[in-house]
């Protein structure tokens, strides 16, 4: 035990000082790796983030630094050694792992050669983890694999009236729109035989004799051009598959259960069954028998109405929706349906029209706030919309956020450079100036908290404050932060070819 005692004080305590390299704030004079923070405590606790705040029984233990005792006895050096049992810490680590490098280039010439950029490309590219990894276990990327696999898509009947407008025809439109003698064949089975294009092929061309019987011309009223539908002429090995899609997507992944098994003629034929017109996609795949009626949803519903107000129910209802589970069958019924009004019947003095509105109009905000829409799993949307801004106003509070910015500021004083940083940010914010600000930094030194300093800063003086990242393994940092595809809807656009 003394041999311990000594080690640590050799090795172990942390000394704090100014000037260059040193800890100390030179302003505020707190230590900016953490051990002006630190307490006297009998046990060992973890904050919200995870992070340890161990024990240390008297004052002597303050400036120890974290350490394991069997390393320390092994190395006899200092070595630091924290722990790390928080999500959040792995999801700070992955951030950083996929990162990738921002440029690489790479040259690779030969005396005498001319130069073969296809060669080149090959030789000094560079790949990301996930490529190499993929090579490492020998899956194949070249040449492409036999059979071939060919994706098509299911998209709703307003997305694909959007692009018809633009005079672009997506295949489920022309699967909808196919002759007589193909209404039997599924999605998939259709266009592993078939193919379609605006100009018939010269096979075609060079035998008209095989109209209506292996090709059609066919015309669908929104477009300006014929769609000729071909049988496949010396077709190599292939497999068409239909997307995928999340059962989380809502209406669009009950069509496709739908669309895997039957064929069908119409969205709208989608939902009729046996004479029986359904008004959404779930309904009609149960009614189908393609889905089980699932009655967990309806029972956990059914558990809480004597405990839950409406609008709890009314959270509950869109955190089921949203989540896969099928819920429709609790919107059509009228005593589950007024159960989620109840408190909009009596502040309507039981005007039916208006208590629909105003419940239509708050499940529409909940599902926005999710960052969903009604529309997305069959619900009717309300007359009067909420605007994106009403939707971001109602997420922060700026008393609260007040309260964060000052809990961070006391956790995490900034540095002189954070503080230069955040002046001029925030004074640019102040006297309404726009501007681009770019802060690097190694891992583990303070962007990500001086990044949340400023939005609760601007929250907490009511601005609007919306972030991003590339990916959403790095928006997970932050509190309601999403990927810039979805935060800016930059479209992804399809590969034609």
């Amino acid at each position: 035990m003394k041999n311990i005692h000594h080690l640590i004080k050799t090795h172990m305590i942390h000394k704090c000082f100014k000037g260059e390299g040193g800890c100390l704030n030179e302003k505020t004079g707190v230590c900016e790796r953490g051990f002006s923070s630190n307490a006297i405590q009998e046990s060992t606790t973890l904050d919200d983030h995870g992070y340890p705040h161990y024990r240390r029984v008297n004052e002597d233990d303050l400036p120890v630094v974290p350490h394991n005792v069997n390393i320390l006895l092994d190395w006899n050096g200092h070595a630091n050694v924290e722990y790390s049992g928080s999500s959040y810490c792995i999801i700070y680590l992955y951030k950083y792992l996929f990162k990738g490098r921002k440029k690489v280039t790479a040259t690779v010439k030969r005396k005498n050669n001319p130069r073969n950029e296809i060669e080149a490309y090959l030789q000094g590219r560079y790949m990301c983890a996930m490529d190499a990894m993929w090579r490492t276990l020998g899956y194949q990327t070249y040449p492409a694999s036999i059979p071939a696999v060919n994706l098509i898509k299911i998209i709703m009947e307003d997305t694909a009236e959007i692009m018809l407008r633009k005079n672009n025809c997506p295949d489920i439109v022309v699967y909808l729109n196919r002759p007589f003698p193909l209404r039997g064949l599924l999605y998939n089975e259709m266009f592993n035989v078939y193919s379609w294009s605006y100009k018939l092929l010269k096979y075609y061309i060079r035998h008209p004799e095989l109209i209506n019987t292996e090709y059609w011309d066919i015309k669908i009223p929104q477009l300006t051009r014929n769609i000729y539908i071909m049988k496949k002429v010396n077709p190599n090995p292939s497999i068409t598959r239909i997307a995928m899609s999340c059962i989380l997507a809502g209406e669009i992944w009950y069509l496709r259960q739908i669309m895997i098994r039957f064929p069908i003629q119409s969205w709208k034929d989608a939902k009729c069954v046996n004479g029986i017109q359904y008004k959404t996609f779930q309904e009609g795949a149960i009614a189908r028998g393609v889905i089980e009626h699932d009655t967990e949803g309806v029972l956990s519903f059914q558990e809480m109405i004597p405990f839950f107000t409406p609008n709890e129910l009314r959270g509950l209802f869109v955190m089921l929706t949203i989540n896969g589970y099928v819920t429709m069958s609790i919107f059509r019924n009228s005593e589950y349906y007024r159960k989620l009004q109840e408190d909009f019947l009596h502040e309507c003095s039981f005007n039916q029209h208006l208590a629909d509105q105003r419940l239509l109009k708050d499940l529409s905000y909940r599902f926005k706030v999710e960052d969903k829409s009604s529309s997305m799993y069959g619900i009717p949307e309300p007359f009067q919309h909420i605007s994106e801004i009403d939707v971001e106003r109602s997420k922060y509070n700026s008393s609260h956020q007040l309260q964060v910015y000052n809990n961070l500021c006391s956790e995490s004083p900034n540095t002189y450079e954070q503080q230069v940083i955040f002046e001029e940010v925030t004074g640019a914010i102040e006297n309404g100036l726009s501007g681009l600000y770019f802060v690097q930094g190694i891992g583990g030194s303070g962007k990500s908290t001086l990044c949340k300093k400023v939005m609760a800063w601007a929250r907490s003086r009511n601005k609007l404050c919306l972030g991003c990242a590339s990916t959403g393994l790095a928006a997970t940092v932050y509190d309601n932060f999403n990927t810039a595809h979805s935060l800016f809807q930059f479209p992804v656009v399809e590969d034609q070819g």
